[in-house]
């Protein structure tokens, strides 16, 4: 009897697992299974999406458009513009000047003279036909048709030297005119002389008329005589192609 009571008692007091804790490590196991799973499905399907082919590619761009291969991709372009510049005007430069030229070009000078320009050139020499109309000056207006020959210094910006002549005229402002012989003198740089074409020749000339104005004055009696001489000096620039 009292052991039929014990039993009872042990059977009462002692706790019996419920399903739900009989039921809790598999569950628990189930489920790292089925995330395992899950992410094996998630692996599949990335490696379907994005094949191993596309993903080295992907990496390999990406190298490629590091900042370091970027610099020396701009760099060997930068040099490579820079040979495709200097290397036509290496060759333009060694091309010797040939021995005999024509140019023809425009000037203008001080006391407002522009000027039209024909010149045959050699090595060393040039031969320059010149037409101008000048306003200003100890002249007031001046025309001159001029013929010079001149020298050619063979050193850096090629200075030169020429003289000529041609007829001039020339009117004083009043009522003295005439029309001579003169004389025309010019000292200038031929710069761009080592160049097949092309000449930029600033100069400084002096003209001088050989003749004089002599005539009956508005006075009975009186005469109007006029000798231009040495015109002022021109500053000019000429340019020819």
């Amino acid at each position: 009897m009292e052991l039929l009571l014990r039993l009872e008692l042990y059977t009462q007091t002692e706790p019996r697992p419920t399903p739900r804790a009989r039921r809790g490590p598999a569950q628990a196991v189930s489920g790292r299974r089925s995330s395992c799973c899950a992410q094996r499905r998630d692996t599949m399907r990335i490696h379907t999406i994005l094949p191993p082919t596309q993903t080295r590619a992907g990496k390999s761009v990406a190298d490629l458009c590091s900042p370091g291969v970027l610099h020396v991709m701009n760099r060997t372009l930068a040099l490579f513009a820079l040979c495709l510049v200097a290397v036509p005007g290496a060759a333009h430069a060694e091309a010797p000047a040939p021995a005999f030229s024509l140019h023809g070009g425009i000037g203008y000078g001080s006391l407002v003279e522009p000027s039209l320009h024909l010149q045959a050139e050699g090595s060393f020499w040039f031969l320059e036909g010149e037409g101008a109309f000048g306003v200003g000056g100890n002249w007031v207006f001046s025309e001159m048709v001029l013929l010079r020959l001149g020298l050619i210094a063979p050193i850096p910006l090629h200075p030169y030297v020429s003289a000529g002549g041609g007829a001039i005229w020339a009117y004083d402002g009043e009522s003295g005119s005439g029309v001579g012989p003169g004389l025309s003198f010019e000292a200038g740089l031929l710069l761009g002389k080592d160049r097949p074409w092309g000449r930029i020749a600033p100069f400084v000339q002096l003209d001088r008329a050989l003749w004089t104005v002599n005539k009956p004055g508005p006075q009975p009696g009186s005469a109007y005589h006029w000798a231009p001489g040495w015109r002022y000096p021109i500053v000019g620039l000429k340019v020819l192609f």
